[in-house]
């Protein structure tokens, strides 16, 4: 999928995170498989460790 993503924003600048995810949401695969994006802007801890079995 990311080469689709690569080619949908190719030559356009990216000037905010909103036009990234616009550009990146509106992704399709020649077949019609599709992206669905929405930025996230929660802050989130660092240095917290997750146990395997939680993964």
């Amino acid at each position: 999928m990311f080469s689709y993503v690569s080619k949908n924003w190719r030559g356009k600048p990216l000037a905010s995170y909103e036009i990234i995810v616009q550009l990146i949401g509106s992704a399709k695969t020649e077949k019609g498989l599709e992206v669905e994006c929405e930025l996230d802007t929660e802050n989130y801890q660092t240095g917290v460790v997750i146990e395997e079995s939680e993964m």
